[in-house]
């Protein structure tokens, strides 16, 4: 993420996000900048045409899946885990109306005060060496992320997506922190797109299969999906509740998610939680999408079958 950078006359251009930004603003070092909804706009690659073919395409599968059901036919598995996808493009669509694709020319800010004075009078809040940019102490990196099982067990294997230089060209994508103060209806909401992706693959549970060992391996592999993602919305759930105190009692820090919590924690701990986890979730999505293409070999015959629109049309 590079969408905004700051330009200071004792520093290389750095990317700033929206904290930093405010904190900047508010002590007179940066001018409010002058940034319309255009000028946002124009940073998308995708226009609201491609976006509504998209949504479109996905909308008209799963009504194609539907109507399929209605009449008793039957769909792939590589059609049932198209329809997992499918369940998650429409909101990820309405999620990221508004969110920019592909900044290729980012919005250069400018500021007078050097960086080396903004650090001084800033005091004690620069208490350490910064990972990212000087600006850190604003907004701190955390490990504390939706994604922090995948990406910490990408590092054990030797695979790091870090950035090795300092300070960083953009910010990375790889950050997803669980929002705060949600209300009740949306904090449902991601573990229903969450649930519900991992649920679809169950359909296929008495699918006839070309062997009953991919049927028994679908069944296993399915059950581990959505179990492991149950599991893990739990474990947030309450970390929530229990994760100031722990983190206080056992490591005298401050922490007020699950994650947070883990990030305290000893490298060894973080790996016997979360690698075996990772592991047996990427080998259940492995075999499924696999599955998905070995099954197409042996086909049963209603899948060729073209679904009738004119039964569902009103006529005399």
């Amino acid at each position: 993420m590079g969408g905004f950078l700051l330009e200071s006359p004792d520093f290389p251009v750095i990317p700033i996000d929206a904290r930093q930004i405010h904190y900047l603003v508010e002590r007179g070092y940066l001018a409010f900048p002058d940034v319309c909804r255009q000028t946002i706009w124009d940073k998308n690659k995708a226009d609201r045409f491609t976006r509504a073919i998209t949504v479109l395409q996905t909308l008209w599968f799963g009504l194609q899946c539907l109507v399929r059901r209605a009449q008793n036919l039957p769909i792939s598995t590589f059609e049932l885990s198209t329809l997992a996808f499918v369940f998650c493009t429409i909101p990820t669509s309405f999620f990221w109306y508004f969110k920019p694709l592909d900044v290729e020319a980012p919005i250069i800010l400018r500021t007078n005060t050097r960086i080396a004075d903004i650090l001084i009078d800033a005091g004690d809040a620069v208490n350490k060496r910064y990972t990212q940019t000087p600006l850190d102490f604003i907004n701190p990196p955390s490990q504390a992320s939706l994604l922090t099982a995948f990406f910490f067990s990408l590092q054990c294997v030797g695979i790091s997506g870090s950035q090795k230089s300092r300070p960083v060209k953009a910010f990375p994508n790889s950050k997803m922190t669980p929002p705060q103060d949600l209300s009740a209806k949306a904090a449902a909401l991601a573990p229903i797109i969450g649930l519900g992706y991992t649920a679809i693959h169950l359909i296929g549970w008495n699918y006839p299969f070309p062997t009953f060992i991919e049927q028994t391996f679908w069944r296993v592999a399915s059950s581990l999906l959505i179990g492991l993602v149950s599991i893990y919305l739990v474990f947030l759930a309450i970390g929530k509740a229990v994760a100031a105190t722990l983190a206080r009692r056992l490591y005298n820090a401050d922490a007020s998610t699950s994650l947070e919590f883990l990030a305290l924690c000893p490298w060894l701990i973080q790996m016997l939680l979360f690698v075996p986890a990772i592991a047996t979730y990427s080998l259940a999505r492995l075999y499924i999408i696999v599955e998905g293409f070995v099954s197409l070999r042996a086909l049963p015959l209603g899948v060729y079958v073209t679904s009738d629109w004119l039964d569902f049309i009103p006529h005399f």
